[in-house]
């Protein structure tokens, strides 16, 4: 389907294990998943056995700064790409506040204040590009 509608890749796989979504047996690097389709799974730092997620959403605004920017130094060492993704609320700490269970109401607004300057400081410290871009894709 994706194909169908010129899609030519995609950034939906996260390699973790997460009591909500995660394959965490996917490829970490930007690989082909079949006829043309190019995956460029979410950025995770190989612990063991396991993928810590290390870039974007929660995982930014969670875990040290200093991780993120380990992890993604890491990634870029071995010559391989790093996708990194915000939602837009999470740059809004004043955004509405609702009742919900602990599980969800932590993640959700936990150092939400901090998030614009740990963004900027990631744009001063990491060079940036389209996904396309980094693919070759882009004319």
């Amino acid at each position: 389907m994706l194909q169908e509608c010129s899609i030519t890749f995609d950034s939906s796989v996260f390699p973790v294990k997460n009591y909500r979504y995660g394959i965490p047996d996917s490829p970490r690097w930007i690989h082909e998943v079949g006829d043309g389709l190019v995956e460029f799974p979410l950025p995770t730092y190989r612990l063991g056995k396991r993928n810590i997620p290390i870039a974007g959403g929660a995982y930014f605004r969670i875990f040290p700064y200093t991780l993120t920017r380990f992890g993604l130094s890491e990634i870029n060492s071995t010559g391989h790409a790093a996708a990194f993704y915000i939602h837009p609320w999470e740059l809004d700490p004043d955004h509405p506040r609702l009742s919900v269970a602990r599980r969800i109401r932590i993640p959700h607004y936990w150092n939400l204040k901090a998030t614009e300057g740990r963004l900027r400081r990631l744009m001063r410290e990491f060079r940036f590009a389209p996904m396309g871009e980094v693919l070759g894709l882009d004319a």
